[in-house]
């Protein structure tokens, strides 16, 4: 592989995997959209193959990029890559990147380069450099830490690794996001991901429009100009936070329950399916029973189950079937059913 410099491609040209959607929902990816449209750009240029225009490295940020609705971007331009070299791109994209399961990334750049670097003399009489000791050095200083610290990434990658052979792992059951009055819930497991996202961006900007209070209360004690600025701004972010937190999503709206077939005209939650905590504040105790409890609206002022169990049909007896004989020329007696006989 060689780099062939930087080049400002267009977007709707790169081959791009299939998880950049999923991205563009990530937090974090929202965040960085957001500093790019402040005029901030890519400190790290995202890294194409040249022949084949193919994204090897910056999934998050050309996710950002496609929030930005930009229509180019500048990419750094690999050529004649191998898949060794596309391998070994995208492990140490992730070793710069990634801190979740580190250890195991430090581990398998020093098996893979060690797996390409001969046994080398260390210069010292009477002893030598392995390749595993020489591939520690060189990750030591790609991730700028010491050979010893990258040993010890190596050995807890390797514990790791014996505990969960040893271990089997036990499924972590993530509780839903919102209240749910005790009704099934599972037609909305998919659903959760996205309100998880609305909750923790809605929380995010709260923190930013309380770090906005703080700044503007201090035009307060400037007197003059500053305390007119004061009583225009500070109110309007105020309210801006009080009614950004009442519309996070805390509850299934109680007047559907989620059910789709009422939710599409339901008025309780603007057919959005959920309400935040202001919005429960006026709704009736029925409607706040849980499990077998729940109820909704029965649209003639009172209220009826939340979910209603489908009655058993009873089984209707199957007629009896007539008894088909052969005769000695294979030709079919038919018999009639018992009923039939008498």
């Amino acid at each position: 592989m060689r780099w062939a410099g930087y080049r400002e491609l267009p977007l709707k040209r790169l081959k791009l995997p299939g998880d950049i959607p999923a991205r563009m929902k990530l937090p974090h990816v929202i965040e960085l959209s957001k500093s790019i449209d402040l005029g901030n750009e890519l400190i790290n240029a995202p890294v194409v193959e040249g022949e084949t225009e193919e994204l090897h490295a910056g999934r998050d940020r050309i996710a950002a990029c496609l929030l930005r609705r930009m229509k180019k971007v500048w990419c750094h331009v690999a050529v004649e890559m191998t898949d060794e070299d596309r391998a070994d791109l995208e492990l140490f994209e992730n070793l710069h990147r990634r801190q979740d399961n580190r250890d195991e990334l430090i581990a398998r750049r020093v098996a893979r380069l060690a797996g390409q670097l001969p046994d080398t003399a260390s210069g010292k009489p009477g002893r030598r450099k392995t390749a595993r000791g020489a591939a520690r050095e060189q990750v030591a200083r790609e991730i700028g830490t010491t050979p010893e610290a990258v040993r010890a990434a190596e050995k807890r990658a390797e514990a790791d690794e014996q505990e969960e052979q040893e271990e089997p792992a036990t499924p972590v059951v993530v509780p839903p996001p919102v209240e749910t009055w005790g009704v099934p819930v599972d037609h909305l497991a998919q659903e959760f991901a996205s309100v998880r996202i609305a909750q923790e961006a809605m929380r995010a900007a709260d923190r930013h429009l309380q770090a906005a209070q703080r700044a503007l209360a201090a035009l307060a004690d400037g007197g003059g100009v500053a305390r007119h600025y004061h009583a225009r701004l500070y109110a309007g972010v105020h309210n801006a936070a009080a009614a950004l937190r009442a519309d996070i999503p805390t509850a299934l709206c109680p007047y559907c329950k989620g059910a789709p077939q009422r939710q599409v005209n339901c008025n309780g939650c603007s057919r959005i399916g959920y309400v935040g905590d202001n919005a429960l504040l006026g709704v009736a105790e029925e409607l706040k029973r849980g499990g077998a409890a729940a109820c909704v609206p029965d649209g003639k002022g009172g209220f009826m189950p939340a979910v209603v169990t489908p009655a058993k049909k009873k089984a209707i007896p199957s007629a009896a079937k007539a008894l088909q004989i052969l005769d000695a020329d294979d030709k079919p007696i038919v018999v009639p059913p018992d009923e039939d006989l008498f």
